[in-house]
This record gives structure tokens, C-alpha cells and sequence, in this order.
């Protein structure tokens, strides 16, 4: 017996609470497990694997010979002050002590940084392999009303809906307290309106748009996650080679094949007769994908734009930033501001 039979209930509706609950829960077991595995696991990984070469300066480990020779287990601002009084430190050393803070705070950012993303990466790499499984050969490629006909799910695609389901709910609960991003706005957005797809869409039995969607974005997705993580971890040119790809699979997938297919299907049948209008239900279930599916284009085309300014700073002599991270936005503005 298939041991999620308790999620295949195909009576239920995603407007429904019994969806709702269902998920919420899976959603909560998948975040316990993330955070446990990032903390126990892959936090003792990468702590190796990220490199601490600005840390191995001449000044630091003349720092680190007097922490051992003054016993410290913390150099926090609490600890230096107490030693300062007792004039075991000069202020000079207290100064050291507050840059050598900064850079192992520096390394421990990287290094929950990796996890994050490594994480993501195996995390997308199994929705894209699911997705490919269930629509790469999927009839809807070749015929479009396919996607507005009201077909039933089968159990896999059930199944495909619930983990994507819960991706994206979690990305949107951990948003906020996970390492600062610049444009939480525009990615709450897109996990927003990618979580209302998935209702709109199966209350009205059109899932189609949604996997179609989900298999799309994913593709670009893993790359990117991928990419990050060989960029925290100062592999080059490795990460230049994988962003390379990320580039490239972004255009195709998010605005050739995603145009192409889900939002054109939309489009002709909401403005060039391919739906029943007396089947006015319907005709608000469509209208209402094609206007998520066209916030979640225009997202596309503005994440399009930074990917070329990366490109760009990149031909330019300059270095791969992470447009989304704060930490990074901060350290170029305390660089220049040296």
C-alpha cells in the first residue's frame, strides 16, 4: 500500500481545507528536516569545505595566538570590556579582536549560506527529475486545450502537486528569517502567486498549468542553486561556467518555453474564443491563471534584466555578486565607501 495513501484523495478540492491541513503539516515536517540536516549535517561539511583564506592573514592568527593565550572562549564586546579593565588588553588588540569578529562572522555566513543553497540544489534537482518523469512527454506540448479540459489527476500528479505545494510554502513561512535578501518583495510575490496558482487551478481542474509551471521553473532553478553554492564556495571558474548555464536555460525555459506554452494556452482562451464561454466557470478559472501565469512573466523578465547586468559586471572585469543577497549589497557599499 502506498504509504501517502492519505494524500490521494483525488475528491479533494485545493480550495478545501483537507488540502490545506494536509499540507501544512508535510510542510512543517519539511522544514524541521531541512533546518536539522542544514544545522547537523551539512553545517560540519561546509565549514571544510568553505575556504578561510582571509582569515589566515598575518594579523588574525597573531589574534588567534593571544585568544588561546588569554584562554578566551568568546571575543565579544562583552568579554573585551571586562578584559580591558583589567588591562589585559590594549585597545589596539581590542580593535583586532573586533575586525577578527567580523571575518569569522563573515565565514560563518558562508557556510549557512553553502547549506542553504546546497539544500535547494538536491531539493530542486528532485522536482525537476519528478517533473520530467510525469510531462516531458506530456500530450499538453502538442495540444493546448489539454490544459483547460477539466481532466482528473492521477495519483503521481497529485502527489508532484503536494511537494511543490510545500516547496514553495515553506520558501514564503522562511523568507523572512533566512539569510537578508535584497528582493524579498518580488520572491514573496512569486511564491505567493505561485501558491494561489496552485489553488485556482486545481479548483477548477486545469492542474495542468501548474505542473507545466512548476517543471518549468524548476529546470533554471537547480542551476542557479548550483551556481551559488560554487560561488560561496570560491570555486572558480566553475561558478562563471554554471552561471553561464543558468543564463542560458533561464531564456529558454522561462521565456520561450513558459510563453510558449502554459501563458499562450491561457491567452487563447481567454481572448481568441478557445474556451466555451457559457461554461462561465471555466472561463474565471483560465482568466485567473492567465493572470497569475502573467505576473509570475513579468517577474521573469525583471529577473531576465539582473541576470544581464550580472552578465555585464562580469564581461566588464568584475566579479559574480548575488543581486539578492543583502550581506554581498553591503559589503560592495563598505568597500566603496572605503
Amino acid at each position: 500500500m502506498f504509504p501517502f495513501g492519505f494524500l490521494l484523495d483525488t475528491s479533494v478540492k485545493a480550495g478545501g481545507i483537507e488540502f490545506f491541513w494536509k499540507a501544512s503539516i508535510l510542510t512543517l515536517i519539511f522544514l524541521f528536516l531541512r533546518i536539522t540536516t542544514q544545522k547537523y549535517v551539512l553545517r560540519s561539511l561546509f565549514y571544510y569545505l568553505v575556504p578561510r583564506s582571509f582569515v589566515h592573514t598575518e594579523g588574525c592568527e597573531r589574534v588567534e595566538k593571544r585568544v588561546r593565550e588569554l584562554g578566551l572562549s568568546s571575543t565579544n564586546d562583552e568579554s573585551l570590556t571586562k578584559l580591558v579593565k583589567l588591562n589585559h588588553v590594549t585597545r589596539n588588540e581590542v580593535n583586532e579582536f573586533k575586525t577578527f569578529n567580523k571575518l569569522l562572522k563573515k565565514h560563518e555566513n558562508l557556510i549557512g549560506k553553502c547549506c542553504d543553497e546546497f539544500m535547494s540544489t538536491i531539493c530542486r534537482a528532485v522536482l525537476v527529475s519528478v517533473g520530467a518523469y510525469l510531462f516531458w512527454d506530456h500530450e499538453c506540448w502538442s495540444n493546448q486545450k489539454l490544459y483547460h479540459a477539466g481532466k482528473r489527476m492521477n495519483e503521481s500528479e497529485i502527489l508532484y502537486i503536494y511537494i511543490e505545494f510545500i516547496w514553495h510554502f515553506h520558501k514564503c513561512f522562511i523568507l523572512v528569517f533566512d539569510h537578508k535578501q535584497n528582493d524579498i518583495i518580488s520572491m514573496g510575490t512569486h511564491h505567493a502567486v505561485t501558491i494561489t496558482m496552485i489553488f485556482i487551478s486545481l479548483w477548477f481542474d486545469m492542474h495542468i498549468y501548474t505542473c507545466v509551471m512548476f517543471f518549468i521553473h524548476d529546470i533554471s532553478d537547480v542551476f542557479l542553486s548550483l551556481s551559488k553554492t560554487l560561488h560561496y564556495l570560491q570555486w572558480k571558474p566553475w561558478d562563471v561556467y554554471m552561471f553561464g548555464v543558468v543564463g542560458a536555460t533561464w531564456y529558454i525555459s522561462r521565456n520561450y518555453w513558459f510563453i510558449k506554452h502554459p501563458l499562450h494556452a491561457a491567452y487563447i482562451c481567454v481572448f481568441d474564443g478557445g474556451c466555451d464561454l457559457r461554461n462561465k466557470a471555466k472561463y474565471i478559472g483560465v482568466s485567473c491563471c492567465f493572470f497569475c501565469l502573467l505576473i509570475l512573466q513579468f517577474l521573469h523578465i525583471y529577473w531576465g534584466w539582473r541576470i544581464i547586468q550580472v552578465v555585464l559586471r562580469k564581461l566588464g572585469g568584475g566579479e559574480l555578486k548575488d543581486f539578492r543577497s543583502a550581506s554581498e549589497a553591503e559589503d560592495r557599499a563598505s568597500r566603496k565607501n572605503r
